[in-house]
C-alpha cells in the first residue's frame, strides 16, 4: 500500500504474503530505526554511517558483452554460429541479473536484521535515468530493491517509509541551515555548525528524520551522533 502525506511523504508495506495459502503470525522488530540514502558511488549509504558498496555487476562484465555483440554482428544472419554467438550475449546478461538479484536480496535481508524501521527516499528511477547516468542507475536496480525490501519488511516484523527526497543533501542534518552544493561535492561541510561528512550520510540522516512527518503516533527517531 502506497500513502501520500501532504503530497510530499510516502508510506508502503506489504499486506501480502508471497504465500497466499500459508497463513503465519506476523513477526516484530525491536531494532532501531534507520534512514538510507541509495546512490551510486555507494548503493546505500546508512544513517548510522553504514555503507554498502555498489557492486557495478554490469560494468565489470561489460567489456565481455560488447566483444560478444561485436562478434554477433559479425555473424551471417540464420547460421548456426549466429544462433551461438546470441546465446553468448544472452548468458552473460543472465548472469549479470542473477547476480544483481542475489546481490539485492542479500542487501534487504542485511538491512531487515538489524532494523525495525527504514526511512527512503521515493525515488523516479526512470526520469533520473533520463537526466543522466542512465547505466548506472538502470544497473543499480533501486526500484528492485525497493520491492523486495518490502515485501520482506512484513515477514521480518519491520516497516518501510518512503519519504520526499527534496533537499536532503543540501540540508545540514545537525543545524538545519541549507548548505547548497553541486552533485560533484562529496562532502557535506556546514559553515555555520562546523559539521563535516559525507554528503551521502548527511542525506540519510535527513530522510530518518522526516519520518516525524508521519501522521500517527511519535516515534522517537534518532539519527547518529555527529561530533565532527
Amino acid at each position: 500500500m502506497s500513502k501520500q502525506v501532504n503530497g510530499s511523504l510516502f508510506l508502503r508495506w506489504s499486506n501480502q504474503s508471497q504465500n497466499q495459502n500459508q497463513t503465519t503470525e506476523p513477526k516484530s522488530n525491536n531494532g532501531p530505526a534507520v534512514g538510507i540514502d541509495l546512490g551510486l558511488m555507494n548503493f546505500a549509504v546508512l544513517s548510522d554511517g553504514t555503507m554498502l558498496k555498489n557492486p557495478h555487476h554490469f560494468r565489470r562484465l561489460e567489456d565481455k558483452i560488447v566483444l560478444h555483440q561485436r562478434q554477433l554482428s559479425n555473424k551471417q544472419k540464420g547460421s548456426k554460429n549466429r544462433g551461438k554467438a546470441r546465446l553468448k550475449v544472452a548468458r552473460v546478461h543472465e548472469k549479470i541479473a542473477n547476480a544483481r538479484k542475489d546481490y539485492l536480496h542479500k542487501t534487504a535481508n542485511f538491512i531487515l536484521s538489524k532494523y525495525s524501521l527504514i526511512a527512503m527516499e521515493e525515488l523516479q528511477p526512470k526520469k533520473m535515468a533520463m537526466q543522466g547516468h542512465a547505466k548506472g542507475i538502470n544497473d543499480a536496480a533501486w526500484g528492485m530493491f525497493a520491492n523486495i525490501l518490502c515485501y520482506k519488511a512484513e515477514r521480518a516484523g519491520s516497516r518501510v517509509v518512503f519519504v520526499n527526497p527534496r533537499q536532503t543533501s543540501q540540508i545540514c542534518s545537525r543545524c538545519g541551515s541549507n548548505v547548497q552544493k553541486s552533485l560533484y561535492e562529496r562532502t557535506h561541510i556546514c559553515n555555520l555548525c562546523g559539521l563535516s561528512l559525507d554528503r551521502d550520510l548527511n542525506a540519510a540522516v535527513n530522510i530518518l528524520k522526516k519520518v516525524n512527518e508521519l501522521p500517527g503516533e511519535p516515534r522517537e527517531v534518532t539519527p547518529v551522533e555527529m561530533t565532527q
